[in-house]
């Protein structure tokens, strides 16, 4: 028998998993966004020295980047 304190949303030994869960999607989530980064490296050939991402081709930061940075 639990002697846990149930809450609107279960008791606590409920509440723990849901924390568990919810922090694994989240770690999960960040991996995800981080191989994406990692993709789009920044780049600075030699002369002209433009600017570009190295996956996508585009003037740096390409869109990609701008929208994990909460732009665009």
């Amino acid at each position: 028998m639990s002697l846990a304190k149930p809450t609107p949303y279960g008791n606590a030994e409920d509440l723990a998993m849901i924390n568990r869960s919810l922090v694994a999607q989240l770690r999960k989530e960040r991996a995800t966004i981080q191989r994406v980064r990692d993709l789009h490296e920044h780049r600075a050939p030699e002369p002209p020295f433009v600017e570009y991402c190295e996956h996508c081709g585009a003037d740096w930061p390409c869109q990609t980047v701008r929208v994990l940075d909460g732009g665009e």
